[in-house]
């Protein structure tokens, strides 16, 4: 079973008003996809790991970020949002 850091409960707690419904739902999500994830901090941002780094995510304020990392392959997917409202979202 994966855990859960209380310090991500600290992080979600103090972002933005608009962040914090978001976080809370990519954590749910990511903890119901793989239960085994385990939850860390890394770079003063939420990071969830699973036979290395699976993904992280972070608020600053006036957007979000989600941001998967596939170590075997070396590869980098940064999915980011410039618009909070609107909900676009864009990959680099």
């Amino acid at each position: 079973m994966g855990s859960r850091d209380p310090r991500v409960d600290a992080y979600i707690a103090k972002s933005a008003p608009f962040a914090k419904p978001i976080l809370t739902r990519i954590r749910k999500a990511v903890h119901k996809g793989c239960p085994d994830v385990q939850e860390t901090m890394k770079w003063s941002v939420p990071h969830f790991d699973y036979k290395g780094m699976l993904c992280g995510m972070a608020a600053f304020k006036q957007h979000r970020t989600l941001e998967f990392l596939r170590a075997a392959e070396r590869r980098r997917v940064v999915l980011y949002s410039s618009f909070p409202r609107e909900g676009t979202w864009a990959a680099e």
